[in-house]
């Protein structure tokens, strides 16, 4: 049964982009009271593309992002299991504030998918100091037994996690050929 969710899953790449958070908002107009719904949307704060046919995912983030917004991200990619794929995470565009306490979530929310085992390398691409702190310390935090690396290019990181990725495969089949 799983294998069938799995194969039908991977038939298409998963990604939360089409669906933005709308809150229904209300105006009075008029005399009568006549209450209008009015639909505002925003943009998601962390968007998120899990390709399983190429078993790579893309995480983005824009805007003012929030701890809560990096958790729903986390819990995704665990749902759509997509853990051992290589990550690539940019926050270029994204705008955050994080506490102590906030980091320490994130870094054990990775650390409690070590059970997940094997994780995909995990590439961070950040551009303000503020952010390259948060992130350096989130990765100190979040490594276990996979590679995470921060860099200032997406191109860099790419590579990186390309040749991350070859390596690996190289030895796991050199080991496999040597037993």
């Amino acid at each position: 049964m799983r294998q069938a969710v799995l194969s039908a899953i991977s038939a298409f790449a998963v990604t939360n982009r089409r669906e933005p958070i709308h809150a229904p908002k209300y105006k009075q107009l008029g005399f009568w009271g006549q209450r209008v719904r009015l639909r505002s949307f925003r943009p998601l704060p962390v968007e998120y593309q899990i390709d399983h046919d190429v078993r790579f995912v893309t995480i983005t983030g824009r805007g003012d992002v929030v701890l809560k917004d990096i958790l729903d991200c986390m819990d995704a990619v665990v749902a759509q299991d997509a853990m051992g794929y290589p990550k690539l995470i940019d926050t270029r565009e994204a705008g955050a504030c994080f506490s102590d306490d906030d980091i320490m979530t994130m870094g054990a929310r990775a650390q409690a998918y070590a059970v997940y085992d094997p994780r995909g390398p995990v590439a961070i691409v950040a551009a303000s100091l503020e952010m390259i702190g948060y992130m350096s310390r989130f990765a100190n935090l979040a490594a276990g037994d996979r590679p995470i690396k921060l860099f200032v290019a997406v191109e860099q990181a790419r590579a990186w996690l390309h040749e991350t990725m070859r390596s690996s495969t190289g030895s796991q089949s050199n080991s496999r050929s040597m037993g």
